[in-house]
């Protein structure tokens, strides 16, 4: 049973009246994320895009950096191609 489908159990199972606690507890889900996931509406979409977007032009900048800076992770690289491509 996947991580989805016991939320989906715990929501079920809460909405039908079982403390949420107890629920959570017994499926080994976090109340936090059954909280959120009741708060939330039901037409909400995560924002990110559906169709993939065309990064090779991105990649190949990182590859050149990275070549150059092995030791770089991405969090000293990124700021490199920020400050390149202002």
């Amino acid at each position: 049973m996947g991580p989805l489908k016991k939320l989906d159990c715990a929501l079920a199972l809460a909405a039908g009246g079982r403390p949420l606690k107890t629920v959570c507890e017994v499926l080994g889900v976090a109340r936090s994320g059954v909280a959120a996931k009741q708060a939330s509406s039901s037409d909400w979409q995560d924002g990110r895009s559906a169709t993939p977007t065309d990064d090779a032009e991105l990649v190949e900048e990182i590859q050149v950096r990275v070549a150059h800076l092995p030791t770089y992770g991405y969090r000293r690289i990124r700021p490199l191609l920020r400050r390149s491509r202002e």
